[in-house]
């Protein structure tokens, strides 16, 4: 009797024990474990996208960012986003996209210890950390898919760009030879009090008009595809980008900024007629006489009168009518550059040795370094197109590759240094394919608390 009835109370005992919430307490535990890890992984991208956003607000928001202990330094910015990486994405950092960047820094190294190359660490630094840095960031972007991110990014160096164009034509109103100054005869001379000075009213440098010409198809792209208030901003931003070219009064920036414009304006769908175009263009200027032109490019000269763009293009002028090798005028001079640097390097073009003109980025460096000086190079730049090819929006790849051809195109005719150039071709230009993020959820619900980070914001 007590045994049957101790089995019956065990029984009732099982049965209440089955109806607890056990299951319902695991899945919990488990969604709260999810979340937790959820919330970590958005610190961690918030904290990236801070570090991301004040590395470019030093770049291209100069006129604030000046101002401010310790953020006014680009390398203590890139201290603190080379250990973010470390300490909380470490694989970014032995992605493939860096290790051709490793690569270079290994072999100057390498060639440095054997006295192959002598080089000035201080130039190496400032020449491969932005392209370190710019790569890293737009690999870690990409690789955890924060695709949105990306494209704060991008739009906030937009805005940033925008308002350092309103203060440079303020400030080259005021001093209209500032931006040509801050090339680099200021530096040359040690005048650094000046430096700060027009940096700090907002007057944008070499390498800040050069990405600005570079950025302009990409900016076409995105005028065309948007409506509204942003269709709006971009528009404004564009003829800014123009304006500011024609008073910064580089004239070979100007002069791409204008094709890529062009180019940009025709768009995919008239590709095969601005291709005729250009081809006519080029049949026109071989067999116009060269006094038409001459006289054509002197008269066009005067919209620009008083200003060192109207020298150029007047000197240009002059030079046409020239014969070809004549150092009479600047542009004389500058074409005189090419056949000196080919002659450079043919005298060693292995491991280079030849002298520098400090005025034709890609030929220098073939001049000094030789083909094994110029292959890290190679390798980084085809990289990043051949990564970038695979995963634009189709019809974004056309104008991406105008600002391409427009960035190596400017490294035979001028320096490119400056941290704004790398930072545009490598970080931003790509970045503004992903602009329709900003408005375009990224984060798609699949299936309870998962998400899929994978998704296309146009699909």
């Amino acid at each position: 009797m007590y045994i049957c009835g101790l089995i019956t109370t065990i029984g009732e005992l099982n049965i209440n024990l089955n109806n607890l919430p056990t299951i319902n307490f695991i899945e919990s535990l488990n969604d709260y474990i999810y979340k937790m890890d959820t919330d970590l992984k958005i610190k961690k991208t918030k904290i990236f996208l801070f570090i991301s956003l004040l590395l470019l607000g030093e770049i291209f928001l100069f006129i604030i960012f000046e101002k401010i202990p310790l953020l006014s330094s680009f390398y203590f910015l890139c201290l603190c986003w080379l250990l973010a990486l470390f300490f909380l994405k470490l694989n970014i950092l032995l992605d493939r996209s860096l290790l051709y960047v490793y690569f270079f820094i290994i072999l100057y190294f390498f060639l440095m210890l054997l006295n192959i190359y002598d080089i000035d660490f201080q130039w190496f630094l400032s020449e491969i950390l932005p392209v370190f840095i710019t790569i890293s960031i737009y690999t870690y972007f990409i690789k955890v898919k924060d695709f949105k991110g990306l494209a704060i990014t991008s739009f906030i160096s937009l805005i940033f760009i925008f308002i350092s164009l309103i203060t440079s034509i303020i400030g080259l109103n005021k001093y209209p030879l500032a931006a040509r100054e801050l090339a680099g005869a200021l530096a040359v001379e040690g005048d650094y009090a000046l430096i700060d000075y027009y940096r700090n009213i907002g007057i944008g440098s070499y390498g800040f008009f050069s990405c600005v010409a570079f950025m302009v198809p990409v900016i076409v792209y995105q005028i065309k595809k948007n409506k509204g208030v942003l269709k709006t901003f971009l528009i404004v931003l564009l003829i800014f980008m123009l304006l500011g070219l024609v008073r910064a009064q580089y004239t070979t920036q100007l002069m791409i900024g204008i094709m890529g414009l062009i180019l940009a304006m025709g768009g995919t769908k008239r590709l095969k007629t601005s291709i005729v175009f250009v081809f006519l263009l080029l049949l026109i200027i071989i067999f116009t006489p060269r006094s038409f032109i001459s006289d054509l490019i002197a008269s066009f000269s005067n919209i620009f009168s008083g200003t060192v763009l109207q020298e150029r293009l007047y000197d240009l002028s002059i030079a046409i009518n020239q014969e070809f090798g004549s150092t009479d005028t600047h542009a004389g001079m500058r074409a005189a550059r090419l056949p000196f640097l080919l002659n450079e390097f043919s005298k060693s073009p292995i491991i280079g040795g030849g002298e520098s003109t400090g005025h034709v980025f890609w030929l220098d460096r073939l001049s000094m370094y030789g083909l094994i000086g110029i292959i890290p190079w190679i390798l980084i730049i085809t990289y990043q197109i051949k990564f970038n090819l695979k995963n634009l929006n189709q019809e974004f790849k056309f104008y991406y590759l105008i600002s391409i051809i427009a960035f190596i195109a400017l490294g035979f005719f001028k320096n490119m240094s400056g941290k704004e150039i790398f930072m545009s071709i490598f970080l931003i230009i790509p970045g503004l394919n992903y602009l329709d993020y900003l408005y375009k959820p990224q984060i798609n619900k699949i299936k309870k608390n998962k998400y899929n980070y994978n998704l296309y914001a146009n699909e």
